[in-house]
């Protein structure tokens, strides 16, 4: 009874989530991206590159917003060319763009929010921080409104 019991769960386990269960881990296929950039004399730009990608996945029962920058010379964000710039020899010169999680929680801001805090120009208070950086937040997440995959243009959303 309890191996019967211990079976059913590890089979429950290791069966594919759906997206909004707390177990799904996203993958490439999950993320959906718009193109933004800086407008002139935008004031309140958070980044510290003039554009790049908003992303979202649903991942571990939440939406998970992000902003990548562009690498040079990059058409598209995960397009096939170039692809042999990003090729991995040994394991040690892998790059890709630098990526980094979108918060308004004021606890992830206090202690820095995952991925490469380089690309955000917050102030220091966390209320500043927020206030900058929360449109940004919400147009992300409700990219996860999207069908996984969509590429969306600059003014749909």
């Amino acid at each position: 009874m309890m191996l019967a019991a211990a079976a059913l769960l590890v089979s429950s386990l290791t069966q594919a989530a759906d997206e909004k269960d707390w177990l799904h881990f996203p993958d490439m296929t999950d993320f959906r991206t718009q193109r933004i950039s800086r407008q002139p004399n935008e004031a309140n730009w958070p980044f510290t590159v003039d554009e790049g990608m908003l992303l979202c996945a649903r991942g571990f029962g939440q939406r998970i917003a992000m902003f990548a920058e562009i690498p040079d010379g990059d058409a598209g964000f995960g397009d096939d060319t170039g692809a042999e710039d990003n090729a991995v020899d040994d394991g040690a010169n892998v790059s890709g763009p630098r990526v980094v999680v979108l918060t308004v929680d004021p606890f992830d801001l206090a202690f820095g929010p995952l991925g490469d805090r380089s690309l955000l120009d917050l102030p220091t208070t966390p209320e500043g921080a927020i206030r900058r950086i929360a449109p940004f937040v919400t147009q992300a997440r409700k990219l996860c409104d999207q069908p996984r995959g969509a590429e969306i243009g600059g003014g749909e959303l």
